[in-house]
């Protein structure tokens, strides 16, 4: 294998143990050697590091902001055909949005053939006469709102599950119901389904969300008033709603406005149901010649990620027929529900902040004739509050913010000389992943598997150097490291304990997507090898085994590199760029490299550091002369002086020996001091050549 990349893949990579002689072997093509102690150079793209987080590379789609509502836009209704709501504002020109009638959003993409596209996303824009049920609408009722002193609204929606719907919007009709609107022309098959979609486009994301309701009215036979015994000697019909949310992205946008195919993952459905609905109050048997309602219905609008989620209070009413006796026969003929705004009383409305229904409040059309058969209607409500109902709303989709992830150590390196009291604007984003056993674990380091990332939060730089200080100073092992940011009683008592004034974070889930990499981070930047030669002149070798590392134990091998560590590499110099040991407490490290053990490249021996780029170093050398790497003496150090075949030492202090030439104390005696220097700085010699 001519690379280390090779050699990880494959497996040959050992982790060293204590005496460090475990090696591999490897063939290479190239011929170069190194006679220094260390080669130092950049990874490049001998690791791909795509599915992995990457230290001021990975970009994260998230709302960076403290409050997790702040980042949202409203969606606006649009009627592809029309525009806005038939009759009330038919053109595009009074919303100043990107949609016009002659963008590819416009009419020609509302015609009935693009029922057989493989999206089946426009299958219902206009009434359709030979269809059965097919009708757009705007669900959210245009955000009408009651008084806000009474409570009281008029301005409400409904529509019916007929053939050709008639619909109330905020309080008045499209236009007054006729036969043809009351008549619900069910199918012989006994169930029907009954489809309205609302249509939402986002502007600031290029994006549409389509909200489609499909209604099922089964055993429709029972709704005829000439059948007696409904609800008591045979069965009631029952009705259900399945919703979906059909999210269009730009791309898909873009591939209608080309003539391209939509197929593929641009266009993703959400769907939640089927739920059933009540219309009847409970106790109350079913008569198709009496009408009824129930307010008791809950259901889902908006479940489609990267949209605030949103739930519909639905009144479900019972439009019955009217009896009347012609030439001695009874006849029944067809209602319409009367809007919230009649008068003396409509038939749905909002007082004192409640949905309140009259089925009595229902009027036959003009010209009206005899149909035996009753309808529902549907009416929607949005609760803002414990009984405190509005007759509309708005969806709002979440506006994700660029953000490029840092990791906790590169932000604690960078300011942890400084104040940052005065930084509680500057924002920090943390990510937290879940083990195999489902344990919470904070991402501290490069090259964590993106697929074991679920959550993040947002906190003030402040509030991160604050928690990161204390960590640092009274960590002891007693509790886990992502505690001391998530656990209320772990931060209690840290503030206790400090005096400080640490707030806890809050998880927020991650949406599919959210995380990924620019093809950038595929050279690897920032991001280094330093391949220690053994045999080399101060006779060093390297050994993590004692070192305790937050992040060591995860589950899986970071940058996937099999038989790899995560360590801390230093006290280290390189010209003016310094390797830094975070320690705390109890001795713990935060980890800045990987050790791939000992290795033969071209057939000389070296000991394998990945310097990952949250060590913040540069291992790029300011000039060819004095390339020298200086190892400063630490406990904690990962680097040892062999001072036998099968023993090493740290670099720790010694203490002097004292030999006297006399047999006992006195005048006559002499005495020699054989100080044992301490070992503070060992100084390798370094190149920079690419042998990986």
């Amino acid at each position: 294998m001519s690379s280390l990349n090779s050699m990880l893949i494959s497996g040959q990579v050992q982790t060293g143990g204590t005496t460090n002689n475990t090696t591999t072997t490897t063939t290479a093509t190239g011929s170069n050697s190194i006679t220094t102690d260390v080669d130092i150079f950049g990874v490049g793209n001998s690791i791909n590091p795509t599915n992995f987080t990457y230290d001021g590379q990975t970009v994260l789609m998230i709302n960076s902001t403290l409050n997790p509502n702040a980042n949202v836009v409203k969606a606006q209704y649009f009627d592809p055909v029309y525009g806005s709501i038939p009759g009330l504002s038919p053109d595009f020109g009074n919303w100043n949005f990107d949609l016009v009638p002659n963008s590819y959003l416009n009419g020609s993409y509302s015609s009935s053939a693009l029922l057989s596209e493989p999206t089946y996303l426009f299958n219902n824009l206009q009434p359709i006469t030979a269809a059965l049920g097919q009708y757009t609408l705007d669900i959210e009722n245009g955000n009408a709102q009651a008084d806000p002193v009474t409570g009281n609204s008029s301005k409400t929606l409904f529509f019916s599950l007929t053939s050709q719907p008639y619909v109330s919007y905020q309080g008045a009709f499209y236009s007054t119901p006729s036969q043809m609107n009351v008549v619900p022309g069910y199918s012989a098959n006994n169930s029907d389904n009954f489809l309205f979609t609302s249509n939402y486009y986002v502007q600031q994301k290029n994006e549409i969300i389509i909200v489609q309701l499909v209604y099922t009215v089964s055993n429709t036979n029972s709704l005829n008033a000439n059948n007696i015994g409904v609800g008591l000697t045979s069965s009631s019909p029952t009705i259900s709603v399945i919703v979906y949310n059909k999210v269009i992205s730009k791309d898909a946008l873009a591939s209608l406005a080309s003539g391209s195919s939509t197929d593929g993952l641009k266009t993703k459905v959400y769907t939640a149901g089927p739920i059933p609905l009540q219309y009847t109050q409970n106790g109350t048997p079913f008569n198709p010649q009496n009408g009824s309602f129930s307010i008791n219905n809950n259901v889902p609008i908006i479940i489609a990620p990267g949209y605030q989620k949103q739930y519909a209070t639905m009144p479900v009413i019972y439009v019955n027929p009217t009896a009347k006796q012609v030439s001695g026969t009874t006849v029944y003929y067809p209602n319409y529900l009367l809007p919230g705004g009649s008068s003396p009383t409509g038939g749905y409305q909002i007082v004192n902040n409640l949905p309140v229904v009259n089925p009595l409040a229902i009027n036959p059309p003009t010209g009206v004739e005899p149909c035996p058969f009753g309808h529902f209607v549907i009416g929607v409500a949005y609760s803002s509050d414990y009984a405190n109902y509005q007759p509309g709303s708005s969806i709002y989709a979440e506006v994700l913010i660029k953000n490029i992830w840092r990791s906790p150590i590169s932000i604690y390196q960078s300011y942890q000389a400084f104040s940052t009291n005065d930084m509680a604007t500057k924002q920090v984003v943390l990510l937290f992943g879940k083990t195999f056993n489902g344990g919470t674990f904070l991402v501290t380091n490069s090259g964590t598997p993106i697929s074991m990332i679920d959550n993040y939060a947002v906190t003030s730089l402040r509030n991160f150097m604050s928690i990161m200080r204390a960590v640092v100073t009274y960590y002891d092992g007693s509790t886990s490291l992502v505690d001391y940011f998530i656990n209320s009683n772990v931060v209690q008592q840290i503030n206790a304990l400090s005096n400080a004034n640490i707030q806890v974070l809050t998880l927020q889930p991650l949406l599919d997507g959210s995380i990924s990499n620019p093809s950038t981070v595929l050279t690897c930047p920032n991001m280094y090898y330093l391949l220690l030669k053994t045999p080399n002149t101060v006779n060093m070798s390297v050994d993590p085994t004692n070192q305790v590392v937050f992040g060591q134990n995860i589950g899986t091998n970071y940058f996937g590199l099999p038989n790899s560590v995560l360590s801390a590499t230093g006290d280290c110099r390189y010209y003016s760029s310094d390797l830094s040991l975070i320690s705390v407490a109890d001795g713990q490290l935060f980890g800045n490299s990987l050790y791939a053990g000992l290795n033969t490249i071209n057939n000389q021996q070296f000991y394998t550091l990945i310097i990952l780029p949250e060590a913040l170093f540069n291992g790029v050398p300011l000039s060819t002369t004095n390339n020298v790497l200086s190892v400063y003496s630490t406990p904690s150090t990962l680097f040892y002086i062999n001072t036998s075949s099968n023993t090493s030492s740290q670099f720790v202090p010694r203490s002097a020996s004292i030999t006297s030439t006399g047999s006992q104390s006195g005048t006559s005696s002499t005495f020699a001091i054989t100080p044992t220097y301490n070992i503070s700085k060992l100084v390798l010699t370094a190149s920079n050549v690419k042998i990986i």
